[in-house]
């Protein structure tokens, strides 16, 4: 799960051109969906 949110880091960041504030909106609702809501953000 962290190399997961870690690689889901990088290519949303190259996407949003920095807007780590939305990149991790994205990533904390895709972790919830992945582990059925039990997941921490790795920052």
């Amino acid at each position: 799960m962290v190399i997961l949110c870690r690689d889901f880091n990088i290519y949303c960041y190259i996407i949003l051109v920095g807007r780590l504030d939305i990149c991790y909106n994205i990533i904390e609702e895709v972790a919830q969906i992945i582990s059925g809501g039990d997941a921490g953000i790795v920052q």
